[in-house]
Formats: structure tokens, sequence, C-alpha cells
């Protein structure tokens, strides 16, 4: 993802907003860094990352945002739904798997981690997994398939996550809500070495 500064005029209104808005982390900051990045599947809507560097350690939030209303990604699908009720996410077979790697990577689930694999820098186990090799995620990867229902207007992906410690065959629903719902998956390749029997 490439990053953008803001004009410094700019920055200090969205920060000043912010800090209006009373989002964690900003009260009291005086030495912070925002920077800002496009996504596909939007056109009004940003990225936007603040770094409060008057903490040690440093730390970052990150906001979706139009330049008038900001919402903070916090774990839950609530900042998603504030932004599609404004703009629904522009999807297409181009962006779906996009969009899919994001909002998984900002939205917690449940089942734990879920990381969809559109490249095999997106598999974070892969250099300690044993039994996955580089080319088997490869592999996994070039048979990602995107179709495109438009009785229901959904995109179905069926593509690999790493879902909860294991490569993963997944399929995927994701209507113009944005909301993604994994309709089936297999086991790949087992990554997670079993618990040790105490």
């Amino acid at each position: 993802m490439d990053w953008y500064s803001l004009e410094q005029d700019k920055a200090k209104t969205i920060i000043a907003r912010l800090r209006d808005e009373s989002l964690p982390g900003l009260m009291g900051s005086r030495v912070v860094d925002l920077r800002y990045a496009k996504l596909p599947f939007y056109n009004r809507f940003f990225l936007y990352r603040l770094t409060n560097y008057s903490t040690l350690p440093a730390f970052s939030l990150d906001f979706l945002g139009d330049g008038e209303s900001f919402f903070y990604l916090d774990g839950s699908n609530r900042p998603f739904s504030l932004v599609h009720a404004k703009e629904p996410p522009a999807l297409n077979v181009y962006t779906v798997p996009d969009y899919l790697a994001f909002y998984f990577q900002n939205v917690a689930t449940d089942e734990g981690e879920i990381l969809l694999l559109r490249d095999e820098r997106d598999f974070p186990a892969l250099r300690s997994a044993r039994g996955v090799s580089r080319a088997d995620v490869v592999a996994a990867i070039q048979q990602t398939e995107i179709d495109f229902d438009s009785e229901k207007n959904t995109h179905i992906v069926t593509a690999p996550l790493y879902y909860d410690g294991a490569l993963m065959r997944a399929k995927i629903e994701v209507g113009a809500d944005g909301v993604p719902n994994v309709l089936s998956r297999e086991m790949l390749y087992k990554t997670r070495e079993p618990a040790q029997a105490s």
C-alpha cells in the first residue's frame, strides 16, 4: 500500500477534527503524523493512518474517512457499515480480492485471524510452516476464482485463506453490503504445530 502525506494545513484540520470527536489515543497528543492511502474499492473514502510519536513506543490508529467523516477501525464491522451507508464499496472482479483482504485485516472474527492470500507475501507463516512450500502457496493462489451472481448481486470468491493457523481453500460470498460470508472451507496444508500433551 502506498502512503501519501497531506498538506500541512489539511493535516492539522483533520487531526483537530479527530481530536474533537474524542477518538481513542488522540487526547493530549502533540507530535503526530497523518498519512493517507487510496483504496481501489472506494471512490470518496481513503484509509488514514495517524501515528502518535508523543508516547513511547509510538502507536498508530487507522481510520476510514472522506475528509469530513472519519471512522476508527476498531476491529468491528461497525466502521464499514457506517462508510457503506455513505458509499457502498465498488466491487468487481478486480477490486473484490483487495476488499476482502482489507476487510479481514481490519475486522476481528470469532474464528481467529483470517488472511486472504493474493500473493505469497500475504502468508506470514510461510517461512516457518512445515509441509508447506512456496510452490504450494503460489499454486493455491493461482487457483483463485471470482464469479458474479447477477441474480443475488454477489461476488463468490474461491481463494486460499490463512485461517486460524491453517492454509485453507474457502468459498466466500460478498454482497453489495460488503459483509463477507464464508460459505465453505477445506484444509489445504496444516501450518500450526499441534499442542503438546502435558
